[in-house]
């Protein structure tokens, strides 16, 4: 009976050793969209840690009670992230052009939505023939 329900249990884990875990397929399409991204990362942040220490130092931070710090930090994250706004609005933009072409070629490429589609117009048609039909005998 042990050895069964070991063959079983192994039996159950082959397609997560072949194909891999959900979570193993999730981190591997972030992995692959983290790469692009950490490649800007740097260009839109700039200096912003070097400001954001610089004003941490200026208002001295040591200085003000426990419970004020992190508003102290939040307010100064606020007034130092104007810059970083308009660099990512820049980025977004630049980058518009190439993410539309991969949104279309998504909706066509995606099976599951095609079915969608297609039922949903033999659903029309099939009510619309009712309906016709109940006109008719009405």
């Amino acid at each position: 009976m042990d050895t069964s329900s070991t063959i079983i249990g192994r039996i159950k884990k082959l397609p997560a050793r072949l194909f891999g875990t959900r979570n193993d397929r999730i981190l591997k399409v972030y992995r692959r969209q983290a790469l692009p991204v950490n490649e800007v990362e740097s260009e839109i942040r700039g200096d912003f840690d070097e400001r954001f220490a610089r004003r941490l130092a200026e208002e001295g931070l040591d200085d003000c009670p426990e419970e004020e710090r992190e508003a102290v930090k939040q307010r100064l994250r606020v007034e130092l992230c104007e810059d970083l706004r308009e660099r990512t609005a820049e980025v977004k933009d630049r980058i518009r052009s190439q993410l539309e072409p991969l949104d279309s070629w998504w909706r066509q490429l995606h099976p599951g939505q095609r079915v969608q589609e297609y039922y949903r117009a033999e659903y029309r048609k099939r009510d619309a023939k009712m309906i016709e039909a109940l006109d008719r005998e009405g």
